[in-house]
């Protein structure tokens, strides 16, 4: 360093480590905010898809608990003595429809099919399906791991007549 004055125009770390970036890369930061570019295009769209699956599959998992406790509505209501077929949906539908899903979207399944005169003690099951097509939000395409549109959600509880 003749005079006290370095002679390397590169930062003491660089030129120590032997880096060889001219000073016209530091000046503007070229290469690193270049590499900033490539690292997003890269990044962002696992991202965005990680975004997406979340929301998708957080929407099943709302869609069938949704289903769930309808199915339980139904069963609880066709536990009763007096029940009938008529009961049990009206019970099912007051439930999904203060969910936002329409009779439309779903298929209610009883077993056994008929409620009117059950012996006390049976066992009562109500199953709720309902394809995804119908009831889901379609985020992510099946081929990025979305959710396909005929998959079936399903909703079931049993209960024992009183």
């Amino acid at each position: 360093m003749p005079g006290g004055r370095r002679v390397d125009s590169r930062p003491r770390s660089m030129a120590r480590a032997g880096h060889t970036i001219g000073p016209w890369a530091l000046r503007r930061g070229g290469v690193r905010r270049g590499l900033a570019t490539i690292e997003a295009a890269l990044v962002l769209p696992i991202f965005i898809m990680l975004a997406f699956g979340t929301v998708e599959y957080a929407t099943y998992f709302n869609v069938r608990n949704k289903l769930e406790n309808a199915a339980r509505h139904g069963a609880r209501a066709a536990s009763a003595n007096n029940a009938t077929n008529a009961t049990v949906i009206s019970a099912i539908e007051g439930s999904l429809g203060s969910a936002g899903i329409v009779p439309s979207a779903y298929a209610v399944s009883l077993n056994p099919p008929n409620m009117t005169g059950l012996p006390s003690g049976m066992p009562i099951s109500v199953t709720i399906t309902a394809t995804w097509d119908k009831v889901g939000v379609k985020v992510l395409p099946t081929a990025l791991g979305g959710i396909g549109s005929s998959k079936q959600v399903r909703g079931e509880a049993v209960m024992t007549r009183d």
